[in-house]
Formats: structure tokens, C-alpha cells, sequence
């Protein structure tokens, strides 16, 4: 059987005594191994990451560098740098990131208009017209009625308007109904579509020019309103009239059968 050195692993006669590459005798050094240069125990291969069947390189400091089954440190085929393992959960937050911009730009195109402006006049409006809650919407009242009519006049008229398209609806669809709205568009009034409604309003006749004084903007609402039970359902259109003034928003009129 060959004989290995112990000290540097070169071959040996039989019956040497002594190393004749490293001059280590050979009955004072290790004992002899068969092992295969790379499979642990070695001085190639056999570092503290050895330990097994290494199937990869050797690394500088004798450690196996590939696919060893032992338990030591070797640093195995797959490894990666931090930087490298970095990368891609950078990327992944930076398309987090665009992407939580992309639906708060939505959501403010799409949602906060609805809280703001005319918008916003015209939800609490809806919701004081199914609850027929003119106390409500008379602090929403355009100040237009107090200065060239008067607060009851205003309040008798919304009442009016409001209490018969109610009772249509409840003919319609019967007691208890759930009410229901929808805005078919907003749109400016011309002139003459201002001229005859403010006509049609008894302490506004002739007087169609006051707007200007107190107006910035006016817009309309065509809206219709839906009472459904069951089977039973009936809707009306009304025209909600909305006049931008000092203090904001504020309600002119509400019409049917426009």
C-alpha cells in the first residue's frame, strides 16, 4: 500500500522512513491518509469548511468553496453579495412608492371634489331634501333672499318645492320608501335660463339683474330623484340652482318641471 507524508502528502516507498521532499520521519509525523485531496482531511481542501465531499473550488485559505456537507464555514456556489441581495428590494419600494402617488392622485381627482365647492353644497342639499330638513337647508341659503325677499318667504319656498316632489315620490312608490338621488350633469346657466327662473320666483320677478351683485359663479345640477319599495318605483327631475358668494357656495333655487 502507498505510504503519504503526514506533513506535505507526498508519496512515499514502502519502507522510507523519512520524507524525502519535507524530511519529516515518518514514524513521528501523522498518520497516513487515503483521502482524496478535496473530500476533507486533507491540507487541500480540508480547511475548516471541508468536512465532506467538496465539489467546488478550493478557496485561498484551504476552505472547500463548494457543496461540502460538513458544518464548517465554507462559503458555498450560490452566495451573493449585500449589495447585489440590495438591489431588488430597492426597486420594489421604489414601485411602491409611485404606485401609493398614482392612487393618491386618484383619489383626489376622484373623491375630494365631491367634499368641496358645489359639490359638497350639493350633497348636503340632497340629504336635507329626503330628510325635508328646511332648517338645514336655509343655512345654506344664498343671501340674496334676505337682502330683496325675506328669510320666511325663502323658507316657504323651498318647503313648497321640496314637500311636493316628496309627496310624488311616496304616491309613486308607497310609505317608508328608500330614497335615492343622481346627478345627470352640472352645467352654467345662460342668461335667459337665469332670467326665467328668477321670473318664476314671485319676489324675484324683474329683478334678474341682482345676481351680478352677489354671484361670482353659478351653476346648475340636473338631478333626479328616485323613491323605491319593492317593485314600486318612481323618480322626478329637479334642477338644483348653486350661486358662488362671498362666504361661499350657496343655494338659489330648487326647481321642477324645468
Amino acid at each position: 500500500m502507498a505510504k503519504y507524508c503526514g506533513n506535505c502528502g507526498a508519496q512515499m516507498p514502502d519502507d522510507a522512513l523519512v520524507c524525502g521532499v519535507c524530511g519529516t520521519p515518518f514514524d513521528m509525523g501523522p498518520a497516513p491518509s487515503t483521502a482524496h485531496p478535496g473530500q476533507g482531511g486533507g491540507p487541500v481542501g480540508g480547511g475548516p469548511g471541508g468536512g465532506g465531499h467538496a465539489m467546488g473550488r478550493v478557496g485561498l485559505d484551504g476552505r472547500g468553496a463548494g457543496m461540502g456537507n460538513g458544518m464548517g464555514p465554507g462559503v458555498g456556489a450560490g452566495f451573493r453579495p449585500a449589495a447585489q441581495r440590495k438591489l431588488p428590494v430597492l426597486w420594489i419600494a421604489i414601485g411602491g412608492g409611485v404606485l401609493a402617488l398614482i392612487l393618491i392622485i386618484v383619489a383626489a381627482v376622484l373623491i375630494i371634489p365631491n367634499f368641496t365647492g358645489y359639490r359638497a353644497l350639493l350633497r348636503r342639499t340632497m340629504t336635507s331634501f329626503a330628510d325635508y330638513d328646511i332648517d338645514n337647508m336655509m343655512d345654506d341659503c344664498s343671501e340674496i333672499y334676505y337682502e330683496y325677499a325675506s328669510e320666511d318667504s325663502a323658507e316657504m319656498y323651498f318647503s313648497s318645492v321640496v314637500g311636493s316632489v316628496l309627496d310624488d315620490l311616496e304616491d309613486g312608490a308607497g310609505h317608508n320608501y328608500k330614497f335615492s338621488y343622481k346627478v345627470n350633469e352640472y352645467y352654467e346657466m345662460s342668461n335667459r335660463q337665469l332670467d326665467r327662473m328668477l321670473n318664476a320666483l314671485a319676489f324675484f320677478s324683474d329683478r334678474a339683474d341682482i345676481l351680478s351683485d352677489y354671484a361670482d359663479e353659478i351653476v346648475a345640477a340636473d338631478v333626479t330623484v328616485t323613491g323605491k319599495k319593492n317593485s314600486r318605483e318612481t323618480s322626478e327631475d329637479v334642477l338644483v340652482v348653486m350661486t358662488k358668494e362671498a362666504d361661499g357656495w350657496k343655494l338659489l333655487a330648487i326647481q321642477r318641471d324645468y
